[in-house]
């Protein structure tokens, strides 16, 4: 700004001069009071955004703890499932081996089984070979049976009629013969003895069994199995068993107990 001595008179132009002066510098401060204010408010801009980094830094920092939180907990899971995946690798060695010694006794079982089958089957041609001899003996058996039974019964036929005349009074009517006869039901049922008798005028039915050894099972046989099929086919049935020996002591009681006639092979001529 221009000098202005005392006493000296300002002219129209120094103070146009010093009011242009004067607003330039009145422009400038409110300039730099805009520019301060800017100032100030891109520094509590900058605070604001410094606070806000600050909780970013504060969330990331806590994110970043848990996120080394996980991968330890990760890590520690991961070695669990190491140590499991050995500890299953040897399971599975040792089923490995479980199973090749499983392999190893069926392969065995197998082999003692086809030597077993082998054996079986010769067993079996035994047991058939066997079974046909037990069968021929018992055919054998049973033709001798046969020949002997029917061999008392034929000396039965012809001694009986004298012994039940003699022991019992009654008079055979007729020959004895062996034949099958009609029982209740009117099914034909073999007998060894049969025929007709008569005492003082009553008319009896003779039925009788041959047993080459006679025990008491065979006496109640002959009851059940004989003597109750005829009831009330024929009246007056009188019993007889003829035999060649009895096979317990007290047989020949039973027989007794029971009614019925007993004759042994040595009681025939």
């Amino acid at each position: 700004m221009p000098k202005v001595e005392k006493g000296f008179k300002i002219t129209p132009a120094v103070k146009k001069e010093i009011e242009q002066i004067v607003d330039e510098k009145i422009s400038a401060i409110y300039a730099t009071k805009a520019d301060v204010n800017d100032l100030k408010l891109a520094i509590k801009l900058l605070i604001e955004a410094q606070r806000e980094l600050t909780v970013k830094v504060s969330e990331l920092a806590e994110a970043q703890r848990r996120t080394e939180e996980r991968l330890n907990s990760l890590a520690q899971r991961v070695e669990e499932l190491a140590e499991a995946q050995k500890k299953t690798e040897e399971r599975v060695s040792r089923l490995e081996k479980i199973v090749e010694e499983l392999a190893e006794a069926q392969r065995k079982t197998e082999e003692r089984l086809e030597s077993l089958t082998r054996r079986v089957e010769q067993l079996t041609e035994e047991v058939r070979a066997i079974v046909g001899e037990i069968r021929d003996l018992k055919k054998r058996f049973g033709d001798l049976s046969d020949a002997v039974g029917f061999g008392l019964e034929d000396r039965a036929f012809k001694s009986l009629p004298k012994l039940l005349k003699r022991d019992y009074g009654i008079e055979v009517e007729g020959r004895l013969l062996r034949k099958f006869i009609k029982d209740a039901r009117g099914k034909d049922v073999e007998v060894n003895i049969f025929g007709k008798g008569v005492k003082d005028g009553v008319e009896f039915t003779i039925i009788g069994e041959c047993k080459s050894q006679l025990s008491k099972n065979n006496v109640i046989s002959f009851i059940e199995d004989r003597l109750k099929r005829f009831e009330g086919v024929y009246e007056n049935i009188f019993p007889v068993i003829v035999t060649y020996m009895i096979s317990e002591p007290d047989v020949e009681d039973f027989v007794r107990e029971k009614k019925i006639a007993l004759y042994y092979s040595y009681d025939f001529d």
